[in-house]
């Protein structure tokens, strides 16, 4: 009747412990703010070809992929993020001319669809570092030319814009990972030298 609520996180007989989730206190939180726990997406690719293809996959049991829809702009190598009901995908590499593309993809996770082209980033590049924070997609480095900017898409107005920090050194091809707080950008390759560094951001501050 008060709608709070409370989530037992010790078990101990006679010693039961019970944290209050509904009245916003305590250290227990929601871990899947905006990561999956249902279905995985992959998005494009190439093979000497421009693939549109998005692919949908199960966490929940084993099996092939199925068809959820196509990107606007087909290209491989692009940036990827994900809020709670919709994925992104920032530039990525192009087969023809020219060699890339500087188009945001958003594409629907509740339907199969066509993605929308909802913008651009200021500058046409792939091989894009991606990262979701619960507000916002992230795309940092690339190359053609190589750049250090980090993109930013608003989930909320899909409004895009350039970070005022850059990566350390530029570089393309990095790994991508988030906790719920920060973005890690991790090794890459600067012109053909291989770069070992690992760049943190924080969400919350720029």
């Amino acid at each position: 009747t008060s709608g709070e609520t409370y989530i037992l996180t010790d078990a101990t007989a006679g010693e039961n412990v019970w944290v209050n989730i509904g009245g916003g206190s305590g250290s227990v939180h929601d871990t899947s703010t905006f990561q999956g726990e249902i279905t995985g997406f992959t998005a494009g690719g190439g093979n000497s070809t421009n693939i549109t293809v998005i692919d949908k996959f199960s966490f929940l049991s084993s099996g092939n992929a199925t068809d959820h829809g196509d990107l606007h702009t087909g290209s491989q190598g692009g940036g990827a993020s994900s809020s709670t009901t919709h994925g992104y995908c920032m530039g990525g590499y192009k087969f023809g001319s020219p060699d890339s593309s500087n188009v945001v993809n958003k594409f629907a996770f509740a339907s199969n669809t066509t993605a929308s082209n909802i913008g651009t980033i200021n500058s046409r590049r792939y091989y894009i570092c991606g990262a979701s924070s619960s507000t916002a997609g992230y795309g940092a480095g690339g190359t053609s030319p190589q750049v250090a900017t980090i993109q930013k898409v608003l989930f909320a107005s899909d409004a895009i814009s350039v970070e005022s920090r850059t990566l350390a050194p530029a570089r393309h091809g990095a790994s991508g990972s988030n906790s719920t707080t920060d973005a890690f950008c991790a090794a890459g390759l600067l012109g053909s030298t291989i770069t070992a560094g690992i760049d943190t951001y924080n969400f919350s501050s720029s």
